[in-house]
């Protein structure tokens, strides 16, 4: 340790500079421990004749090691936390936007589209939200088939939808569907006249009896893979970094048991975490799904997710990206 003696002119930046201190705020730290009296602490000024207790080498290898211990104490703790939560749907606030893309492996072409939510209220322990999927696009390789055309002006004139969606991310309500019902009768009379075929007459009319019944139009939603995959895949009671629940796929009577895995050591800056995870036939080792998530650290929102389903009945590959 040695002692200071502030001259006139000099300031907090030029001290550490000449003595190869990291921080000013390590040199306060430093001081303030030793300084015999609180009226010689310093804050974010000093003045000339000041003495000033200033930290050799040793002692700032040692305050550097001891937060550093400290901080790892810190974020084990803070881990710990996080492998043990019950991780519940995180759409709750704020409005976004993502990026879907759609491909069979080892085929050039993709399909792809937007989803949006938009957080309205929270009523009777259900969240709110405008959800809105976009018409499908395609990329330079891919034809768009009659069946994909149709898809896409099918969800042109039923979104958004107003959905109510409860804390493990499954569907439980549609509001307003009268509106949705008015758009679509305002359209379905061309579309069937455009689509003429027997395909296109089975898609129309389920989505006629959807919009007519919507206990079938939650159902059907909450069995799309893109939302299931967003809203509900990994939510859930998480004990040491480990989930198994199940989840329907396919349609509503299909259960297929999920395991979903949290990293332990968070990645890169602590911002994101990572989420492996697993979905089988039951009673079975055949894997039907296999995904990767990147969530923020803080707000548990998908940042990007890459899932693998196998035998549906291709290997399709779906991305979901934030890009909002």
């Amino acid at each position: 340790m040695k002692i200071h003696m502030v001259k006139k002119g000099e300031t907090l930046e030029n001290i550490i500079s000449l003595y190869n201190i990291p921080t000013i705020e390590m040199l306060r730290f430093f001081h303030n421990q030793n300084a015999p009296k609180d009226s010689n602490h310093i804050g974010f000024s000093i003045f000339s004749g000041q003495k000033l207790f200033i930290p050799g080498k040793k002692e700032i290898d040692s305050i550097i090691s001891e937060r550093k211990i400290k901080a790892k104490e810190f974020l084990d703790i803070e881990q710990n936390k996080h492998l043990n939560q019950n991780l519940k749907f995180p759409f709750v606030n704020g409005n976004h936007k993502y990026k879907v893309s759609l491909q069979e492996d080892g085929s050039d072409e993709i399909i792809f589209f937007t989803l949006q939510t938009e957080f309205v209220k929270k009523e009777e322990e259900l969240y709110y939200l405008n959800i809105r999927q976009s018409e499908i696009n395609e990329n330079e390789n891919t034809d768009k088939s009659c069946v994909e055309l149709l898809a896409s002006e099918i969800n042109k004139n039923i979104y958004p939808l107003k959905a109510g969606i409860d804390e493990k991310g499954c569907i439980r309500k549609i509001d307003e569907v009268f509106l949705v019902r008015k758009k679509w009768n305002n359209k379905k009379a061309d579309l069937h006249e455009f689509f003429p075929r027997e395909f296109g007459k089975k898609m129309l009319d389920d989505v006629e009896e959807n919009l007519h019944a919507p206990e079938r139009l939650v159902s059907t939603l909450n069995l799309s893979i893109v939302w299931t995959f967003l809203f509900r895949a990994i939510t859930g009671k998480y004990e040491n970094g480990k989930c198994e629940k199940e989840i329907n796929l396919i349609d509503q009577y299909s259960k297929f048991p999920v395991l979903n895995i949290m990293e332990k050591k968070i990645i890169g800056d602590g911002k994101t975490f990572q989420i492996r995870q697993e979905i089988f036939e039951r009673n079975s080792d055949e894997m039907k799904a296999k995904g990767f998530y990147i969530l923020n650290t803080k707000s548990n929102i998908l940042l990007n997710a890459e899932i693998n389903l196998f035998n549906m009945p291709e290997h399709l590959i779906l991305k979901i990206t934030k890009t909002q």
